[in-house]
């Protein structure tokens, strides 16, 4: 009996992730309510925050670090707990050593405190004369056209839209914060409404048409939020997770997909779609991870369409593992090729390490030709579920033999030096 001319043909692509990063600016994360955090000034100034929030209260010619009076701790100290482990990290070199400002939330009586401040800093002057440390006063803070009567070391935080006259005074300005709450109540859940959202662009492009970074207090904290923030523009992101919220941004870019060139979409004429005619060829195609979340990916990123969402023609199926939640190739290739589902590094056996048939194997019995084609190694685990049978993935030499005594007709895949080294 001559073999069927009807050919199967298995193709696997193992596509290498090509991703152009979002281009976006560097981010700065501000410290908010430093002092509250398990480890003032040392968590934040680990996880690379540039901006710290020192809340002072003066009471019995001492700063203490707090919101308020009656929640002063005695040893807690704007000394204690920011500028003495500040002048140790410098001494010691410890940290990135990044450019970093305090700001000093004055929650007393403004010109007592700041007085303070100043006479405190003096005994500071390695602190002080560093180029990369500033001091921000904000808080209750005094006039803007007061402010160049401070030494060169202390600079403002400007909380108001409204232009200054003084050149001077502008030049003491580190930068310009305003309360989030009085343009928007977003929760940070989902994404700003439109009208809220051009409210905020508005105060954001205002700011920065001063030449002043900007940041918003009283913010939601979350990663969309972070996100949104950052995106937007906005020069500091207020947290009280400065470990979180670096982790988060520091990594976005590299996570984030910009698709510059989209794809033509094909649509079927859909003639042959669910007809009775009889079929030429099949062609098994394996996107090697690929699922529901990549397609839908793919969709969002070409613009709502791809060729495959216009197929008629759908099925899905689960090619889970027995023996874990995360599957991985060689179970799910087997699953595939055999229709049994198996444990993880699996291929083509099954849960007791007996053979199962697969697909190539049912086709050379019916007489049918059958080929593997793959951008991978030809004995990597998704095609190897197709024609070989081992107890675990990385038996490269017994997945080699079991490809040359296969019943495939043709392959094609990289991997050459693995049957170099058979015998």
């Amino acid at each position: 009996m001559s073999k069927t001319k009807l050919l199967f043909l298995f193709l696997f692509l193992f596509v290498a992730p090509f991703c152009i990063g979002q281009q976006t600016n560097e981010f700065k994360i501000h410290s908010h309510n430093d002092y509250l955090q398990n480890a003032p000034f040392w968590g934040a100034y680990d996880h690379g925050a540039n901006s710290i929030e020192v809340d002072v209260f003066l009471k019995n010619d001492t700063l203490f670090a707090t919101h308020a009076e009656e929640d002063i701790i005695s040893n807690h100290t704007m000394e204690s707990l920011y500028l003495q482990p500040l002048q140790r990290a410098l001494e010691l070199q410890l940290g990135k050593l990044q450019k970093i400002q305090l700001l000093v939330d004055i929650k007393s009586e403004t010109y007592s405190t700041l007085e303070k401040i100043v006479s405190v800093l003096e005994s500071y002057p390695k602190i002080i004369n560093n180029p990369n440390i500033s001091f921000v006063i904000s808080g209750n803070r005094p006039k803007p056209e007061e402010y160049q009567n401070y030494p060169s070391h202390i600079l403002f935080d400007y909380q108001s839209l409204e232009n200054i006259s003084n050149d001077k005074a502008w030049d003491k300005v580190a930068l310009i914060s305003l309360p989030f709450h009085k343009f928007s109540h977003w929760n940070g859940k989902g994404r700003l409404t439109e009208s809220d959202l051009q409210k905020v662009k508005a105060v954001i492009e205002k700011a920065h048409s001063y030449n002043k970074p900007f940041r918003f207090w009283a913010t939601p904290d979350s990663k969309t939020a972070w996100k949104a923030f950052h995106d937007l523009g906005v020069d500091y992101i207020n947290t009280d997770m400065p470990d979180r919220s670096t982790a988060y941004l520091s990594t976005l870019n590299s996570r984030v997909y910009h698709n510059k060139n989209k794809s033509v979409v094909y649509t079927p004429s859909y003639q042959t779609d669910q007809s009775k005619k009889k079929v030429k060829n099949v062609i098994l195609l394996i996107g090697d991870g690929n699922g529901l979340t990549q397609i839908s990916s793919a969709v969002l990123a070409n613009g709502g369409n791809t060729t495959l969402t216009q197929l008629k023609s759908i099925g899905l199926i689960k090619t889970q593992s027995s023996d874990d939640f995360t599957t991985d190739s060689a179970a799910a290739g087997t699953a595939l090729a055999t229709g049994k589902k198996t444990y993880n590094r699996s291929i083509g056996l099954d849960n007791n390490q007996k053979p199962l048939q697969n697909m190539t194997e049912l086709l050379h019995q019916h007489q049918y030709i059958s080929g593997c084609i793959t951008t991978d190694k030809i004995v990597g685990a998704t095609p190897g579920s197709f024609y070989a049978h081992q107890k675990d993935r990385d038996d490269i030499q017994g997945i080699a033999k079991d490809l040359l005594k296969s019943k495939l007709s043709l392959f094609v895949g990289g991997g050459a030096s693995n049957f170099n080294k058979q015998e």
